[in-house]
Parts: C-alpha cells; sequence; structure tokens
C-alpha cells in the first residue's frame, strides 16, 4: 500500500483488492459506506475514504461496445480539481456491455482503455488526466484479437441514465482486398507475378493512448524497406508482412489481406515524417520488382494519411513492371489502384477472405 499524508490529508496511491475486503470488516466504515466490488477489479481508493472532508460517493453506469472478455482500464477525473484523479478500477473479465463504476459525486471526465498493454500496476503513475498524454503503446506488442482501444465521456456523477462511451482503435487496418495483372500490350504480356510478398514501410510504431486528429509518427519500422529485425520483434509479425500463398495473374485474386498500423497523417514528406506505403513485392521471370502505394495520398483526398480506427482497403490491378525500390512511389500509369475507407466498426470485426 503506498498512502502518504501531507497537512493531514490523504495523496492517492493504490489500493488492491485485499486490503479492502480487511478495511470493510472495520464496523464505522461499514455502517457508513456500502460498496460493492468485483473480485476482479482492483480500485484506487477514493479521496472520500481519508481525505479531511467526507464528501458523497455514488454509483454511475457507462455503456458501450465493450469486447467480451477483454481487460479494461478505467479512470475517472474530476473536471473542476483541475483533472486531477478521482477513481481508478481495473475489469479483468467484462463480459457485458455495461460497466458500473464508483466515484465522488460532481462533473467527471471518464476515460476508458481496453487492451492498454499494461498491468493494473503500471498505471499507478497517473494522477491527473494530462498525464495520460504521456503512456505510449507499441505496435509490436499489439496482437490482433486485443488492439487497444479507447474512450471517453464527460458526465454527472450521481446521476439515473446510462453514459453511453464510444469505443475506438487506435490502430488502423490496411486491407488487400483483391489484386490482379493485365500486361496487355507490353512485351511480357501473359505473364504472372511470383513469390509474392505484402507488406507496410515506414510505418508509425508508437503512439500515445490520448492521441486524436493528426499524429505524426514518433518511431519507424520498416523504414524504406522490409526490415527482418523489425518484423521479427512483433508479437504477431503478420501485422505488417505476409506472404500471398499463389500468383498474381489476369484473374482476380481475392486475397483479402490485412495489416495493422498506427495512425500517420504526415503533411509533408521528410526524412523523419515518411508517407506509410503499401508495398507489392514479386518477380517476373525471375527478376525482382516492387509496387509501392502512398496510403490514403491521392490527389483530391479529403483527409489526407491514415487516421485512427479506419479501414483503407483496396483493389489492384498492376498494369506495368514495378520500381527497382521499395520506397519508391510508382507512376500512376503503372497499376490501377482502387480505395475505400471505411469506419472501423465491432460489427465489421474481420475481414472477409475469399
Amino acid at each position: 500500500m503506498n498512502i502518504s499524508r501531507k497537512n493531514g490529508c490523504r495523496e492517492k496511491g493504490l489500493i488492491s483488492t485485499d486490503f479492502f475486503h480487511n478495511f470493510l470488516s472495520f464496523q464505522t466504515f461499514h455502517t457508513t459506506h456500502k460498496l460493492v466490488l468485483s473480485t476482479s477489479t482492483t480500485l484506487l481508493l477514493l479521496p472520500a475514504l481519508f481525505s479531511c472532508q467526507t464528501e458523497q460517493t455514488v454509483m454511475m453506469r457507462i455503456s458501450g461496445q465493450f469486447r467480451e472478455s477483454h481487460p479494461l482500464d478505467v479512470f475517472i477525473f474530476n473536471c473542476e480539481d483541475p483533472g486531477h484523479l478521482d477513481t481508478y478500477q481495473h475489469i479483468e473479465n467484462n463480459a457485458s456491455q455495461e460497466i458500473f463504476l464508483r466515484s465522488q459525486s460532481g462533473e467527471k471526465n471518464v476515460f476508458i482503455c481496453s487492451d492498454g498493454q499494461r498491468t493494473r500496476y503500471d498505471w499507478a503513475e497517473i494522477n491527473s488526466r494530462e498525464g495520460l498524454d504521456g503512456i505510449y503503446i507499441e505496435l509490436k506488442d499489439e496482437r490482433r484479437e486485443h488492439l487497444c482501444s479507447t474512450g471517453e465521456v464527460r458526465l454527472t456523477a450521481g446521476s439515473d441514465e446510462t453514459h453511453p462511451v464510444q469505443m475506438r482503435r487506435i490502430a488502423s487496418e490496411i486491407i488487400l482486398q483483391s489484386i490482379r495483372c493485365d500486361f496487355t500490350g507490353k512485351p511480357y504480356e501473359g505473364r504472372m507475378i511470383e513469390d509474392v510478398q505484402v507488406y507496410l514501410i515506414n510505418v508509425n510504431s508508437s503512439c500515445s493512448i490520448t492521441a486524436d486528429g493528426d499524429i505524426v509518427p514518433l518511431s519507424i519500422v520498416n523504414a524504406g524497406r522490409a526490415d527482418h529485425d523489425d518484423i521479427a520483434g512483433f508479437k504477431e509479425p503478420d501485422l505488417i508482412c505476409q506472404n500471398m500463398e499463389t500468383y498474381i495473374s489476369t484473374e482476380i485474386s481475392r486475397v483479402g489481406m490485412s495489416f495493422i498500423c498506427y495512425p500517420n497523417t504526415s503533411a509533408k514528406e521528410g526524412p523523419g515524417t515518411p508517407f506509410t506505403r503499401l508495398v507489392i513485392e514479386g518477380t517476373i521471370d525471375g527478376e525482382r520488382f516492387w509496387w509501392p502505394i502512398d496510403i490514403n495520398r491521392n490527389d483530391g483526398t479529403e483527409n489526407p494519411g491514415i487516421h485512427r480506427n479506419c479501414r483503407y482497403i483496396y483493389d489492384i490491378t498492376i498494369k506495368r513492371k514495378g520500381t527497382s525500390n521499395p520506397d519508391e512511389v510508382m507512376e500512376t500509369e503503372t497499376a490501377e489502384v482502387l480505395m475505400k475507407i471505411r469506419q472501423w466498426k465491432e460489427k465489421d470485426e474481420h475481414v472477409i477472405v475469399y
């Protein structure tokens, strides 16, 4: 237990569930406060229990698209105290679209993180909303079925209403839905592209859990090429690199290949802000080529770059031999590229593989 006192008042510390059960045995507390705790949660003790003044504690109800059996870390911050932590709760095995939280009454800001790559004790340093800005997640530690998502809502604690919160992934998905080649009129007409590998390069690999809007890369993996050391460092390497099990021919291959990356909305490409690219690599008659595609950077794109919780879906027809460099953007006549952008909704969780 980490409790300190200053001028007769308490500073917040992390209290385990076991301590709570022991503390509840005191009759004076038991008759004054009624607190319901799940055995799977850990709570940061409310200031009302140890502060100089007694304040009313209340229950609040939050609804959202919480994924079953995915751990939640919930922070309740005071709106009037500038953003100081009121309550922290860890929910290990949530199986409902509603969660119940306890805090002091008043205006609160509730921040919820699912699959945050940390244990409950790793959050102990957080004592204000501002402190969350310094918490980063790493793409190499993400798992496809447990991608980090967050949601935030402002509410009045103590009201009877249910407060909805929208949970959104920090990462986005790049989908190669279909691919074919059409070398009509070329000397190599009728040839196929073989030994095909598809991957992302110039990938933003680190992101704050509060990041939103315009996000530039903090660190890069697969800088300018498929770096096998970078790829090997991933818990799930297929998030950014996959081998195609078949060749590319004139027939449409509905491959449904899915890749995961963090946002990159760099306004201008430079040494520290390269655009993230989808690269198709393969051979024609034994000669190796690359077909790199800037993700969502075509002229006329309303919101260029990769934004959080979006899906960028590609259908590609390759018409010419590619470049000699995976980081060299190919000419527009080299391929016909069709892209769709979709919000990544829970009901669309899985890519359909044809």
